[in-house]
């Protein structure tokens, strides 16, 4: 762009400053402005008739704002205006003004790049900011958007042109001429065949997988241009302020990258994690009756949010944690065991009794009992309906049961390979250290003159140090490995006796309709139909009662279709947040949450829950352009995190499906700003 001297730069550098101000007319004048310009001297008269424009469409813009004093800097940027004018003379060219007054002419795509500098592309008035190309599709694709309107982006360090015509929205790669002005035209190959020329004339030639195929330069003159080049088209008029800042966030979301081959994204969050990570805490680890009440006992159990449960005035373990993100609070816990079944029963007693009679929780888990726990569970936790097909799974769960737990006790498994490895490696480590330290201490008794160094006492410290920590692992280690034997044992013994009452017709199988818990609370099955619109997800409906007591209701939320270590469609995210919206509405009390451990599936569904609580909260106070998309959710996870375990959003597939429904969630909110009222009409821009 070739820069302007004298009185047309100090015009250009005011219409800079007052094209910051928050107004759609102002942002389509100034930048029209701006480009026509660009690279040609403007005669004095053209300056005057642009500062009379420019002056009164920011005088009106200024006047509508009422609930706050303009900013200084735009009333400063119109006294330089009026000084410049008073400079240059008062006269107005005739012929410009009435171009000003004219509607703006269309260009060609040839005619509209020859504008555009890549050094600064944001001086283009198609270009935006920070915006993906999947961004400026959806821009185009609102119904308010004229066919011919057109939008520059660049992403990943390349420029891109998109244009949207009756036929569709059409993307080029746009390069820059090394020998010549102008750009060039790419369509980009296609990877689902031999190379693509959609939007380009038949007769363009178009090359196939290895690299693109330039379509022709901008600046040549073909007797039959490619169809893309010739079309008119218009700078994507701004649009509602609001909408411009939901698209930019929308954006900064889809460039969020956490799986495939960039996961630097992923690598920054773990590591903005370990600043944030709750201390660890695992009592699970601490006997038997505990390990037998976890799902998973690698979890922590962040200490400080731990949900307390009492039973007849004595503590009741439960791995369970009230996790705050955005504006609500969720207990975030594990799969029930069939230990743990009755505890979850009674902590949704509690919660509905201080509610109203109400309380909610969510399965994320998949259909099923999971047998790759070291304790298996052969029962659902909640009482099913007449035909549910689990009642003929019952001797086919205590079975896989039977064969995980003799695994577990023989030795086989992962886990406990694990365990004895580590005590073996650090009672080595251990023996190591005793003989040095031993042989350390005898040449000091023998009055060796090496054995009186410094450092030789630093060493002997050093090495008291090491044989502690070794032992303290070993002690852990064994410790924890006793505890998972045991309850191995004593589940086996339960799954054996269960599975022979259930043939004796002594106990049922499965819990069918209703079941009564040790703390005298009957649970019945008493609706359960699957969610229209949300394939797979179930909402069932338990009655609770006991003796002297109202009765609650408890609503469950199941989507059993979401597999462990795994993301769901970017779609499942918000269809959750709907019904749990709708399902636990006002309730004061925290919804509960589980998957199988209870962080993965589980994190990331409260993560977009909070996330979406924080966007929705800056729509209501006009606070969008503050946000920062990338900032936002590493403070959502990282605080949820802190909150319970860090490994809440487990895996980085979750977490990219946690941005790509963000995403697209801001975006509908960025259609609803601009559409509702309708864009801004034709005089305005």
């Amino acid at each position: 762009m070739t820069a302007s001297v004298g009185p047309q730069a100090s015009v250009e550098a005011q219409l800079m400053i007052l094209n910051k101000l928050d107004n759609a007319a102002v942002h389509e004048f100034v930048e029209s402005t701006l480009a026509d310009w660009n690279g040609r001297s403007v005669s004095e008269g053209e300056m005057s008739a642009v500062i009379d424009k420019v002056t009164d469409l920011v005088q009106s813009a200024l006047s509508t704002e009422k609930s706050s004093p303009p900013d200084v800097k735009f009333s400063t940027a119109l006294s330089s205006l009026k000084e410049i004018k008073g400079r240059i003379g008062s006269k107005v060219d005739a012929a410009a003004a009435d171009r000003l007054k004219m509607p703006r002419e269309e260009k060609t795509v040839e005619d509209s790049l020859k504008l555009l500098d890549k050094e600064h592309p944001e001086r283009h008035p198609a270009f935006r900011e920070g915006w993906t190309t999947g961004t400026a599709r959806r821009a185009l694709d609102m119904p308010s958007t004229p066919i011919g309107s057109y939008v520059i982006v660049k992403e990943r360090n390349r420029l891109e042109v998109l244009v949207k015509r009756e036929s569709g929205t059409e993307q080029h790669l746009l390069e820059e001429n090394e020998d010549a002005p102008g750009y060039t035209v790419w369509v980009e190959p296609s990877f689902m065949g031999g190379g693509s020329c959609s939007g380009i004339d038949a007769g363009a030639s178009c090359s196939g997988l290895d690299e693109p195929s330039p379509v022709i330069a901008v600046d040549d003159t073909p007797s039959e241009p490619p169809e893309i080049l010739g079309v008119s088209v218009t700078p994507l008029s701004r649009l509602k302020p609001e909408a411009e800042s939901l698209l930019k966030l929308s954006s900064d979301f889809g460039q969020i990258q956490f799986s495939g081959y960039l996961t630097s994204d992923w690598n920054e969050l773990k590591a903005a994690s370990t600043k944030k990570v709750a201390p660890e805490h695992r009592p699970h680890w601490e006997s038997t009756e505990a390990n037998k009440r976890t799902a998973v006992d690698e979890i922590n159990l962040a200490e400080a949010t731990q949900r307390t449960l009492t039973r007849a005035g004595s503590p009741v373990f439960f791995h369970c944690n009230t996790v705050k993100v955005g504006d609500h609070a969720f207990d975030c816990h594990q799969l029930p065991t069939d230990y743990s079944r009755d505890d979850v029963w009674l902590s949704l007693w509690e919660d509905a009794g201080k509610a109203g009679g109400r309380a909610t929780i969510m399965k994320l888990s998949t259909s099923g009992c999971p047998g790759r726990n070291d304790l298996p569970v052969i029962r659902d936790y909640w009482p099913v309906k007449e035909g549910d097909p689990s009642i003929h799974r019952f001797n086919e769960r205590c079975e896989q049961a039977e064969q995980q737990l003799n695994a577990v006790l023989s030795g086989k498994t992962r886990k406990v390979v694990n365990f004895k490895r580590s005590i073996q490696q650090n009672q080595v480590a251990k023996e190591k250290c005793e003989a040095e330290l031993e042989e350390l201490r005898q040449s000091r008794s023998s009055d060796s003159p090496v054995a009186a160094t410094s450092s030789g006492e630093t060493r002997e410290s050093e090495l008291v140090k090491l044989i502690e920590r070794y032992q303290r692992k070993i002690d852990s280690d064994t410790k924890q490995l006793d505890n998972l034997l045991a309850a191995a044992k004593e589940h086996l013994d339960y799954v054996v006796e269960q599975k022979e009452k259930a043939a004796a017709g002594d106990i049922p199988g499965v819990y069918v309709g209703k079941f009564k818990t040790v703390d005298g609370i009957t649970v019945e099955n008493v609706d359960e139909k699957p969610l229209e619109g949300f394939p797979g997800a179930i909402v069932r409906k338990f009655k609770l009662t006991k003796d002297g007591e109202e009765p609650r209701i408890v609503t469950q939320i199941d989507y059993p279709k979401w597999a462990d270590f795994s993301a769901a469609g970017a779609a499942v995210l918000p269809n959750l947040r709907s019904v749990y919206q709708k399902e636990h509405g006002d309730n004061p009390t925290p919804m509960k949450v589980h998957c199988r451990a209870g962080v993965g599936r589980t994190g990331t569904f409260i993560s977009f829950c909070g996330a979406m609580d924080k966007i929705e909260k800056a729509v209501r106070e006009g606070k969008v352009s503050e946000l920062e998309g990338k900032k936002l959710l590493f403070e959502i996870i990282t605080d949820a995190r802190s909150q319970r375990d860090w490994q809440m959003v487990q895996q980085s597939v979750q977490a990219q499906q946690l941005t790509q429904a963000l995403e697209e969630e801001v975006f509908k909110l960025a259609l609803e700003a601009q559409e509702s009222q309708g864009a801004a009409s034709s005089d305005d821009r």
